[in-house]
C-alpha cells in the first residue's frame, strides 16, 4: 500500500498483528497529510496481516473524514508479543515540537502536514525558477561550502529564544553573512526531524519531515527559496546508515525488526546508539531513496551529504571481533548497502539530474565518485577527504621544532587526489567533543600565543582554498570562535566583532573570491584520476616542499589559464630573501 503521497514512494508490507491510529484529540487516519479538498484527510494503510497467520484482510479507512491541518496523530500497535506500543508516522511530513531539547522525549506526535503544494488551495510560490534550470549546467565546479547547524547558526544561550529565530528569521542575516564571505553554498545540519538535539541530527526519527523545532514545512520552504534566489545553494545532512533507536520511532516498529536488521550484529551500531538499516529489504530501499527524492522534489534541496558511508560499506565498522557478520562471499563489504548507494545516485541522477551527491567517507574505498567500476563504485559526485583534514590539523598541532618530521603530512595527499573529487573539509567533528576549536589546535602542543594561533590558522585557510577540493567550513571557524562548537550554546558571535577577528573574515572572503574568480583553482578537480586525461595531468605541480623551513609551494594549472602559484610558511621563522623557482618566466 502506498504510505506517502510522494508518487515515487511505496511501502508494500508491514507486519503488524493490529493496528489502530492514536490521536490528540481526534482520530485521523494513517500517514496522514492533506490531499484533495480542503479539510479532508486521505488513508494510507489499505491491508493489515492479522496476528499469528499469513492471512491479509482488508482494513478500510474513511478517505473523506474531516481532519484539520496540524491535527497530531500517532500509531498504537498491538504486537504479537501482546503489547500495545505508541509509535510515530515513519512517512510523516510534519511532528509537533520536541518537549525537552536536552533528552530524547517519550513521544512525539506525527502532524497532518500540509507539506504537498499539488493538494492545497494557496500553493507555496516558489520564486527559485532561474536558479533550478540553471543547477544542472552549473555543475558542482567552484563550490565553497559553508556548514552549519541551522538551529545554532543564530541562537542565544536561552532556550525560550528558539521562537525568536526559526527558518524565517534565520533567512535574511544567513544570506548576509554567506555573502560577505562570498561563499556560494550552505550545507545544513540536523534538517530532518531528530527527537534528541545532542544527536547533531544524526539520530533520525522523521526521514520525510523537516526539523520542527524552526518551524512549518513553509518556513523551511521560505528559506530555502532565498537562498536560491541570492545565488546560494542549498545541501542537508542526509542518513541512510541508521536511525534513532528510542520506543516511539519506527525501531522495531511492528514489536520485531522491521526496518532494521533482525540479527543484533548486523542491525545495531553500538557505538552511536542507533539501528542499523535493513538494507537487504526492498521495502527499506525505497523508504531511503524515496526520502532523497522527496526532499529535492518538495525542498529542492541541491545536495545530499550522505553521513557514515562507511559505517554502511562494512560490516566490520566500529565493530571488534565476533560483533559482525561477515556477508556471502566471506568479506567485510555490505553488498547490499553498496548496492542501495548505487541505486541511490543512480535515482538522484535520473529525477533530478544536478543534484550534488556527497559521501562522508573516512576509507581507501575505491570508486566513490565512479559508477565505471561496476562491484566497487558507488556513483556519488564528491568525497569528503577526511584524511587531508586530520593529517593537516596533526601536523598543525606539532610544535615548530617537530614540523619537519611530520612532513609527509602535508605532502601525502599528492599520491591520491587525484583518485576522487573531494571536498576539504574542516568540518565539525573536529571542533567539538574536547577536541578544541581551529585556532585552539594551532600549535597547541607548544603553547603558542594568540597571535601566532592566528597567522597559522590564516595560512591553513589558504591552504585549504588553493589545494585540490572543494572548500568547507564549519560555522563559528570563520572569525576564529576561541571555544568549542557546544550544541546547546550560541556560538561566540561577540567575539566576531573583536577588530583582529574581522580581518579573519576579510582574509576569508579574499580567499574564496580568489578560488571562484581563478579557474584553475577549481576547474581541474572534476577530473577524477587525472593522470589518465592530458587536460587534468597538470592541474596540481608540486614547486617547493622544504621540510626544514615548513614551506610548500605548489601550482594550479587549468588549460590556457593563467597559473596560480600559492607558497607558504607552516613554521615558526620569518624567512628573508627566501629564493623559489617558478615553472613560468616573470
Amino acid at each position: 500500500w502506498r504510505l506517502s503521497s510522494c508518487s515515487r514512494v511505496t511501502f508494500r508490507q508491514l507486519r503488524m498483528p493490529w493496528a489502530a491510529i492514536v490521536s490528540w484529540p481526534v482520530v485521523c487516519t494513517a500517514c496522514a497529510s492533506q490531499r484533495g479538498r480542503p479539510g479532508r484527510t486521505s488513508s494510507a494503510l489499505s491491508e493489515i496481516g492479522t496476528a499469528g497467520t499469513g492471512e491479509r484482510r482488508p482494513w478500510l479507512a474513511d478517505t473523506e473524514q474531516k481532519v484539520p491541518e496540524e491535527s497530531r496523530y500517532g500509531f498504537k500497535i498491538h504486537t504479537l508479543a501482546g503489547q500495545d506500543v505508541v509509535k510515530m508516522d515513519p512517512f510523516a511530513q510534519e511532528f509537533e515540537k520536541p518537549s525537552d531539547l536536552h533528552k530524547s522525549p517519550v513521544f512525539n506526535a506525527s502532524v497532518v502536514s500540509s507539506c504537498d503544494d499539488n493538494y492545497r488551495p494557496e500553493p507555496f510560490e516558489w520564486g527559485d525558477e532561474a536558479w533550478m534550470l540553471a543547477r544542472e549546467e552549473r555543475g558542482r565546479l567552484n563550490i565553497a561550502l559553508m556548514r552549519g547547524a541551522e538551529g545554532e547558526l543564530m541562537r542565544d544561550l536561552a532556550e525560550a529564544l528558539w521562537e525568536a529565530f526559526g527558518y524565517r528569521e534565520l533567512t535574511q542575516p544567513l544570506i548576509d553573512h554567506v555573502k560577505a564571505l562570498k561563499f556560494n553554498w550552505v550545507e545544513l545540519m540536523a534538517l530532518a526531524h531528530h527527537p534528541f538535539l545532542g544527536s547533531w541530527g544524526y539520530q533520525v526519527s522523521g526521514y520525510y519531515s523537516c526539523c520542527s523545532l524552526m518551524g512549518s514545512p513553509d518556513d523551511l520552504k521560505h528559506l530555502i527559496n532565498e537562498l536560491h534566489k541570492a545565488g546560494i545553494g542549498v545541501v542537508m545532512d542526509f542518513v541512510p546508515a541508521h536511525f534513532c533507536k528510542d520506543a516511539c520511532s519506527f525501531c522495531d516498529f511492528d514489536g520485531t525488526p522491521t526496518y532494521e536488521y533482525e540479527d543484533p550484529r548486523e542491525g545495531e551500531q553500538r557505538q552511536w546508539g542507533t539501528k542499523i538499516f535493513n538494507f537487504r529489504k526492498n521495502e527499506v530501499r525505497s523508504f531511503l531513496v524515496g526520502s532523497a527524492l522527496f526532499w529535492a522534489e518538495r525542498y529542492h534541496i541541491d545536495g545530499f551529504r550522505c553521513d557514515a558511508v562507511s559505517a554502511m560499506i562494512y560490516r566490520n565498522f566500529g565493530k571488534s571481533h565476533g560483533e559482525w557478520i561477515p556477508n556471502e562471499h566471506g568479506g567485510d563489504s555490505n553488498l547490499e548497502a553498496v548496492s542501495l548507494l548505487r541505486d541511490l545516485n543512480k535515482s538522484m541522477k535520473q529525477f533530478w539530474p544536478g543534484v550534488i551527491m556527497i559521501a562522508e567517507e573516512s576509507t581507501a574505498w575505491e570508486g566513490v565518485t565512479t559508477l565505471r567500476n561496476v562491484s566497487s563504485g558507488l556513483g556519488f559526485d564528491l568525497k569528503w577527504d577526511l584524511g587531508w583534514m586530520n593529517d593537516t590539523l596533526i601536523y598543525l598541532e606539532e610544535p615548530a621544532w617537530n614540523r619537519p618530521s611530520n612532513h609527509s603530512k602535508l605532502t601525502f595527499r599528492s599520491q591520491y587526489m587525484q583518485n576522487e573529487r573531494y571536498v576539504a573539509p574542516l568540518s565539525h567533528d573536529e571542533v567539538a567533543n574536547m577536541k578544541g576549536s581551529l585556532i585552539e589546535k594551532m600549535g597547541r602542543k607548544e603553547g603558542l600565543g594568540f597571535y601566532d594561533k592566528l597567522r597559522l590558522l590564516c595560512a591553513l585557510y589558504g591552504y585549504q582554498a588553493t589545494a585540490p577540493g572543494r572548500p568547507l567550513l564549519f560555522m563559528g571557524q570563520e572569525y576564529g570562535q576561541g571555544r568549542e562548537w557546544n550544541c546547546y550554546q550560541s556560538l561566540d558571535w561577540h567575539e566576531g566583532e573583536e577588530e583582529i577577528r574581522k580581518g579573519i573574515c576579510v582574509w576569508l572572503a579574499d580567499l574564496l573570491g580568489v578560488y571562484q574568480h581563478h579557474r584553475p583553482l577549481h576547474m581541474g578537480d572534476d577530473y577524477p584520476r587525472m593522470r589518465q586525461y592530458p587536460i587534468g595531468s597538470f592541474s596540481f605541480e608540486w614547486v617547493e616542499s622544504n621540510a626544514g623551513a615548513c614551506v610548500v609551494a605548489f601550482c594550479r594549472h587549468w588549460k590556457a589559464e593563467t597559473p596560480v602559484m600559492a607558497i607558504f610558511n607552516f613554521g615558526s621563522q620569518y624567512h628573508h630573501g627566501y629564493t623559489i623557482g617558478s615553472p613560468y618566466w616573470g
